[in-house]
């Protein structure tokens, strides 16, 4: 499956942040190209702007990374990038409506930005990668000392948090609420 990536679309809604910095963008691109060796998906990520006029690419760590130059932007990539590859398995990343609607006319899956994060931070959490997220501290007694917490608290830094920590709300009846399209989507979800 291709993943097609609306970059800064991802990174604005997960940092909550107009100016996305170098540093950001790079963190980003190397958390992807890690869910990329485990999931065998091809991803491609879409980004506005760099100094060239026409769309510029970059190949690394099996990521194809586009900047989409000064003469188009993002978007209008993303958007000849659906209706050219359309009759392939792909997958749109994104939350912008527009470009969701445009994914709609070619019946290609959109999946949003805020789940496409989660799940690259359930990967990150299943295979132990740094930073990804820990167990909450929960302080059980006021009694105890201060000094137990302290211990605790260094001790949990050590423990990932395992999937079955989480609690997750399920809908009764899933598929029998569903849509076909829906459906459809959830398969593609199940893949990632």
């Amino acid at each position: 499956m291709i993943l097609l990536i609306d970059g800064y679309n991802i990174l604005k809604r997960q940092y909550g942040v107009r100016m996305i910095s170098e540093l950001m963008r790079a963190r980003f691109i190397k958390g992807v190209a890690a869910y990329t060796r485990q999931s065998g998906n091809k991803v491609v990520i879409v980004f506005d702007g760099q100094a060239q006029d026409d769309a510029y690419e970059e190949y690394g760590r099996g990521v194809q990374v586009v900047y989409s130059g000064t003469r188009e932007t993002a978007d209008d990539y993303i958007k000849r990038y659906v209706e050219k590859h359309h009759t392939k398995d792909l997958m749109l990343v994104t939350s912008d409506r527009e470009l969701n609607s445009v994914a709609d006319r070619y019946n290609i899956p959109s999946l949003d930005s805020y789940e496409f994060v989660e799940v690259l931070q359930a990967r990150a959490e299943e295979s132990g990668q740094p930073g990804s997220r820990r167990t909450p501290i929960v302080k059980t007694s006021e009694d105890a000392p201060p000094e137990l917490d302290e211990i605790m608290e260094a001790a949990s830094k050590s423990v990932p948090q395992k999937s079955d920590d989480v609690a997750r709300v399920k809908r009764k009846s899933v598929a029998q609420k569903m849509s076909k399209k829906e459906r459809e989507l959830l398969k593609k979800v199940k893949k990632l």
